[in-house]
């Protein structure tokens, strides 16, 4: 027996399931940073994605590396330098270069993390820094 289409529902073409989820990430713990002033300090590496050949070039030139993780949290906690956060779809699979990365990053003392979704990003930023972020 075949599942019947829902009418209401519309698939959106090219949706970018990693991005999306970073972005709900950043939102949240927007919403947290005056009551934890180290959030402010979170970025985002900006280097997946699609590009045109001339914007991968110059960010290339600049210095982006494949492999390296989504997040950084440059706080230091419990042993570790910093915690790196790697965002991957549902489906997705870390490439030999992220392992790599991976792997030279948790030798040389920071923490790293493979979250699915952003509650699971935000999940282990609190375990990491030890902070509670709740909206009630």
């Amino acid at each position: 027996m075949s599942i019947p289409k829902n009418p209401y529902f519309t698939p959106i073409k090219n949706r970018n399931e990693e991005h999306e989820t970073q972005v709900a990430f950043f939102n949240f713990i927007k919403m947290f940073e005056d009551s934890h002033k180290e959030l402010k300090y979170i970025f985002a590496v900006p280097n997946g994605g699609k590009r045109t050949e001339f914007v991968a070039k110059k960010m290339k030139a600049e210095g982006t590396k494949r492999g390296v993780p989504d997040i950084c949290v440059p706080i230091p906690k419990n042993n570790y330098c910093g915690l790196w956060i790697e965002f991957k779809s549902s489906t997705g699979r870390q490439s030999e270069e992220q392992k790599d990365f991976q792997k030279f990053l948790e030798i040389n003392g920071y923490a790293y993390k493979i979250c699915r979704t952003s509650a699971e990003g935000i999940e282990e930023l609190q375990k990491y820094l030890g902070i509670t972020l709740a909206l009630f």
